[in-house]
């Protein structure tokens, strides 16, 4: 997971306890869940176009309504998540420039 990724989950976390008035265990577990399985089936996520990234891909967390961008990198077997984005937001995310 980038730095980046991890200061979205850290925001995310930080909006479930202000805002939900409790623990964001569904957001986290789902969180697991989808890094479980990205590590199973890393191109089970919908391919992104993007000229700067070729192998962009995106998984939608659904309970928790976020999704993950991430990139696979079939040569050394690595999936890296770049963002996690709530659906809401109107925009997709700025993504890093290789």
């Amino acid at each position: 997971m980038s730095k980046q990724a991890r200061a979205d989950v850290l925001s995310a976390v930080q909006w479930w306890q202000r805002n939900v008035g409790g623990s964001p265990t569904h957001f986290l577990a789902g969180l697991r869940h989808a890094q479980q399985r990205l590590s199973a089936t890393p191109f089970v996520g919908v391919p992104v176009v993007d000229d700067v990234l070729p192998n962009l891909r995106r998984l939608a967390l659904l309970q928790s309504r976020y999704f993950l961008f991430y990139e696979v990198d079939e040569s050394a077997g690595e999936v890296t998540v770049l963002r996690v984005w709530h659906m809401s937001r109107g925009r997709p995310p700025k993504l890093p420039m290789r």
